[in-house]
């Protein structure tokens, strides 16, 4: 038997709660033209009388002391701010008809625990469930078209979720701190996921991305420092500036064909990234889209590769090799910058710009091999790092044809590869003179000259090219076409 309904639409019992005796105050709403002021402050149970159609906005925002929520069948619409900081709040009864749920409606209801959507609800709107730090499990129904910023931002209990097929849209930061998130089932059918739209989702572990998804938006998955594995699939266009920044325990990822660029700083800070598949298609490697990748041991750049851009790779301190493309036209400012571990590098022969401090920081390069032709100015000291000694420099003038620049001990007398020919006399104060048919040897050069080797290598590739052997201060240049004996008797 229901309690007496007073004048002001308060049914009033008494009762226990949790052991203590308490007066519940229950309330029938009867619709968007009372007064919200009207609405007793001490509500604790709320019936939505059927036949209203629209619960109006800030209709029981800040009733702190309201439990129970019951929305019948007739109601379309949800205004916004309706129930907005009821912390008490812990059960709502949604019907089927209800369509809109608007903007803040629930937002910071903290001891809400389930919610189930009905079926017929189309819009769930900005930041209407944002806050709610107990929930726990959240039923999306088929029918929902867009999940829309902030809807479920801090729901730090949050364990699972599935969006339902409908879905085409994930907006901005809506899921972005549900700190407790496990798993995530995204379904076929949806297109775009949205900025930080699991940002920070930090017990994340794997994800799967449909192939009907075309946008993976900036720091759509930022902070997801547990997130182990991502397939990425084909079909996938973009994907976003830091959109997967510091997800520190991802391991491995494969880039799908359709990706053509990857933005800024999308993978920058993956410290256990170990393994990087780029799939040809791709044509731009964005700013930082790499870098701090500290596992990082070795990259292959696909030949679709254009261009790769400032610091894309800059403190990977693991990388030992790099396979770079024919193709490649520009490595700019500090792509590769700190990549302390790597030690053989070949630039393409279609490569034609190398910025200042593309490989500074380098010290364990052992052996470099540059194109002819790379445009002025070239500076070797300010590409690489100035510590760095190679034992071998190549200049390549085309697939097979290249002149090496060797220390001493290195120089081989003989080598079928080289074809060989040494012409002139050993001699520690004398110039060191060699000619061979595919490489032109002389003793190791500071990397300060290397502008003029390569400047004279321009000009006349075929040339021979003399180096004092104590001071390198002088750098002279011979007809290829010196005989043996005008070399003895210049020596």
């Amino acid at each position: 038997m229901s309690a007496p309904i007073d004048a002001d639409g308060t049914e009033t019992s008494s009762g226990r709660r949790r052991g203590k005796s308490q007066r519940f105050n229950h309330y029938c709403y009867n619709g968007p033209l009372m007064d919200s002021g009207s609405i007793p402050d001490d509500v604790t149970h709320m019936k939505v009388q059927e036949g209203v159609t629209t619960i109006h906005e800030k209709a029981f925002c800040s009733k702190r002391r309201l439990l129970s929520v019951y929305i019948p069948p007739s109601v379309k619409t949800i205004g916004n701010d309706a129930f907005q900081d009821c912390p008490k709040l812990e059960a709502i009864a949604f019907s089927e008809g209800l369509e809109e749920i608007g903007k803040y409606s629930f937002q910071e209801c903290k001891s809400l625990t389930s919610l189930i959507i009905p079926r017929s609800v189309r819009r769930i709107h900005n930041e209407a469930f944002g806050g709610c730090s107990s929930l726990r499990s959240i039923q999306l129904p088929v029918g929902l078209e867009e999940i829309a910023e902030n809807s479920f931002q801090k729901c730090r209990l949050l364990t699972s979720l599935t969006i339902p097929t409908t879905v085409r849209r994930i907006q901005y930061r809506a899921f972005y701190e549900c700190s407790s998130l496990i798993s995530i089932e995204m379904r076929e059918g949806l297109e775009e996921i949205g900025e930080a739209s699991f940002g920070r989702c930090e017990s994340l572990t794997s994800l799967t991305i449909p192939t009907t998804v075309r946008r993976i938006r900036d720091g759509a998955f930022c902070g997801c420092s547990s997130l182990v594995s991502i397939e990425l699939s084909e079909g996938l266009e973009t994907i976003g500036y830091f959109s997967f920044k510091n997800c520190r325990s991802l391991t491995s990822v494969t880039i799908p064909t359709t990706v053509r660029r990857i933005y800024p700083e999308a993978f920058c800070g993956c410290s256990s990234l170990v393994s990087i598949e780029l799939r040809e298609g791709l044509e731009e490697i964005g700013e930082c889209s790499f870098g701090y990748c500290e596992s990082l041991t070795s990259v292959t750049i696909p030949t679709t590769v254009r261009r790769i851009k400032k610091r894309a790779f800059a403190e990977c301190s693991s990388l030992v090799s790099i396979e770079l493309p024919e193709g490649l036209e520009e490595i700019e400012e500090c792509s590769f910058q700190d990549c302390r571990s790597l030690t053989s590098l070949t630039i393409p022969t279609t490569v034609r710009k190398i910025h200042p401090g593309a490989f500074s920081g380098c010290p364990s390069l052992l052996s470099i091999q540059l194109p002819i032709g790379l445009t002025a100015p070239f500076d070797a000291s300010r590409i690489f790092d100035p510590s760095c000694m190679p034992m071998s420099i190549r200049l390549s003038i085309g697939p097979t044809r290249y002149f090496e620049l060797l220390s001493k001990d290195d120089i081989p007398k003989h080598d079928e590869n080289r074809d060989l020919v040494l012409r002139g006399q050993w001699s520690t104060e004398m110039l060191r003179v060699f000619q061979a048919a595919h490489v032109l040897v002389y003793k190791t050069l500071p990397l300060r000259h290397l502008a003029m080797f390569v400047e004279r290598c321009n000009g006349e590739p075929d040339a021979i090219f003399y180096f004092l052997s104590q001071t390198y201060s002088q750098l002279r240049m011979a007809p290829s076409r010196m005989t043996m004996q005008q070399q003895s008797d210049q020596n």
